[in-house]
């Protein structure tokens, strides 16, 4: 699936990450849905345990300094909709421990990718590792192309979050890749009722 595999292997036409934020701004009830889920999934709090006491205390600050519960609402609130969460781990000035968590939009960041000789995006994997050789930032031109821009990141700098994965895929599936045709038709039978309620409030000759 990383190389040659995916959806298009098996015609499924995957939602872009840009057509998914359109499509959550078009009706409140996904949008919703998403944040109900994320509230009752992080509303019992949060427990950071383990044997190493010095770990742990580690760990728990750098929760508290990224937000806490608002933190993992956020992170989970992207892993749904989009189908990955991000977040760059950001170390002190000496560059010796990680003070904070910074959420990374899943549209304009994901794993380092090169377009293919089909124009397609692809994960580059490392040859040696087998692993994805990082992660990277995305930007669109004004044409709406996709490029990408800075330096590469190393996997160990970012905290990946992902629910729904199938088979051996290493990205999350949007909640959007399962909605967009029932979303569609709801958004269709919407606009005929208004165009109908239009049309016969305001008789045309």
């Amino acid at each position: 699936p990383l190389l040659v595999g995916g959806y298009s292997e098996i015609d499924i036409t995957p939602v872009a990450l840009t057509d998914v934020e359109k499509w959550l701004t078009f009706h409140p009830v996904i949008p919703r849905g998403i944040e109900i889920k994320a509230n009752r999934m992080v509303s019992r709090g949060y427990i950071v345990s383990g044997k190493n006491e010095e770990a742990v205390k580690y760990c728990e600050n750098i929760l508290n300094n990224s937000g806490g519960i608002i933190f993992l609402k956020r992170w989970t609130e992207d892993a749904i909709a989009f189908g990955n969460g991000y977040g760059k781990l950001v170390p002190n000035k000496a560059d010796t421990e990680i003070v904070y968590v910074d959420i990374k939009h899943p549209v304009y960041f994901g794993y380092l990718k090169e377009k293919n000789s089909n124009n397609e995006w692809q994960i580059i994997i490392d040859s040696k590792t087998n692993r994805p050789k990082g992660f990277s930032q995305y930007r669109y031109t004004s044409g709406g192309e996709k490029e990408r821009f800075g330096q590469v990141i190393p996997l160990d700098e970012v905290a990946h979050l992902a629910f729904d994965r199938w088979g051996d895929e290493i990205e999350g599936t949007s909640i959007m890749q399962y909605l967009q045709t029932t979303l569609g038709n709801i958004i269709n039978i919407e606009n005929a009722g208004a165009q109908a309620g239009y049309l016969s409030g305001n008789p045309r000759y």
